[in-house]
């Protein structure tokens, strides 16, 4: 790397707030749901439910379920499911945020081609690049993961173009491709 793009990899002051917070959940939702495990878990629920609800019908009154009802629930399901998990993570999300004193401290993020680095009144942590599964990103938020559960959010409002473009470059050139 040249002197002119030093400064550009920290340390930056992050404070987050409680929509940085939701706004991760969000994505790490997102992220699950649209994983193979996520689709498949849709689809089977949405499966076993519309059959549920057919032999439910049809025990009960004996009649069958209209093939147009069964199609509309088949995909209404699965819209209701997904928006219903997204509202709660919202709030799940903000009660965290006010919950969890940690997140809101302010704590300094800076980066290095070999870790990521952040310092906070609760501890410095230094995290290998190689230590990360995945990365995941949409317009508001990075997200490092350690672990399908564990990660580490890095809100993009806080970051200019150029930062947010070394960061991303950074990441995936030490984890390897960008898992």
């Amino acid at each position: 790397m040249t002197e002119t793009t030093l400064p550009q990899r920290g340390p930056i002051s992050i404070q987050l707030t409680a929509d940085d917070v939701a706004r991760a959940y969000q994505l790490f939702q997102t992220q699950a749901l649209l994983s193979v495990r996520g689709v498949l878990s849709v689809l089977f629920l949405d499966l076993v439910t519309v059959g549920l609800t057919v032999f439910a019908i049809k025990a009960l009154s004996g009649d069958d379920l209209p093939l147009p009802l069964a199609g509309m629930l088949a995909v209404l399901f699965p819209a209701v499911m997904i928006w219903s998990t997204r509202s709660r993570n919202g709030r799940l999300a903000r009660r965290i945020f006010a919950q969890q004193k940690s997140l809101n401290q302010p704590f300094t993020l800076a980066w290095t081609d070999e870790a990521l680095q952040t310092q906070a009144p609760q501890g410095d942590a230094t995290l290998p690049w190689r230590d990360l599964i995945k990365m995941k990103q949409d317009r508001h938020m990075i997200l490092f993961f350690e672990s399908d559960a564990l990660f580490r959010m890095v809100p993009r409002r806080l970051l200019s173009q150029a930062q947010q473009d070394d960061l991303l470059r950074t990441a995936e050139t030490g984890m390897g491709g960008g898992k």
